[in-house]
């Protein structure tokens, strides 16, 4: 390849320092923000594979074209790090986002819900909004003089079976727990998501 070099008068050229090192430079932006990029998972590796296939294109073009000569490995190396770390950052951060909403929601909301809030956060607006809602509040009758004759310990056990009871009855309905005081429930309906039907 050096004769053939000889033979037909090409001298080869290099990039200098700084253009080595702003190529290098150059790549890991580009593979930061292609990983940053809002769309798809795979359109966005498609995107990388393609920008990637194209640097190395024209680095080669540059050789056979001219026989300048550019460093290809290390800017690509920067490239694929860059693109890497900002994917893994990204998906950790959507990962930590979608598991605060599933423990925050997970004792007040029924699965299904919270599933639609995982896949758009969005259904969810912060300062709160107006809407119509149907409210159901429970109460045992006879409770406080239930507990005047009941061993404490016999008491938590009965009051848990019957919480968790309604609250899988509440949850069927995709009704939202507000709160629980003592042995009454209150529940909302038709918030945070729509539900037609709720009255």
């Amino acid at each position: 390849h050096a004769v053939q070099q000889l033979l037909d008068g090409k001298a080869l050229r290099g990039a200098g320092v700084w253009q080595e090192f702003g190529a290098v430079i150059l790549c890991a932006v580009v593979g930061w923000l292609v990983a940053l990029s809002h769309w798809p998972p795979r359109v966005v590796l498609l995107i990388a594979a393609t920008v990637l296939a194209g640097l190395w294109a024209v680095v080669f073009l540059m050789y056979a074209q001219s026989a300048y000569l550019v460093s290809i490995v290390v800017p690509s190396f920067a490239y694929l790090a860059a693109f890497g770390t900002a994917t893994v950052l990204l998906r950790y951060g959507e990962w930590e986002q979608k598991r605060f909403l599933r423990e925050a929601f997970a004792h007040y909301v029924p699965p299904q819900v919270i599933n639609r809030l995982v896949v758009d956060p969005d259904l969810l607006r912060l300062g709160g909004q107006r809407r119509m809602i149907s409210c159901v509040t429970t109460d045992i009758a006879g409770f406080t003089a239930l507990t005047e004759h009941m061993e404490p310990t016999r008491m938590v056990e009965l009051i848990n079976a019957y919480l968790d009871a309604a609250c899988k009855v509440v949850f069927e309905h995709h009704g939202t727990l507000d709160k629980m005081v003592g042995d009454s429930l209150h529940v909302i309906f038709n918030a945070p998501l729509d539900q037609p039907d709720n009255p």
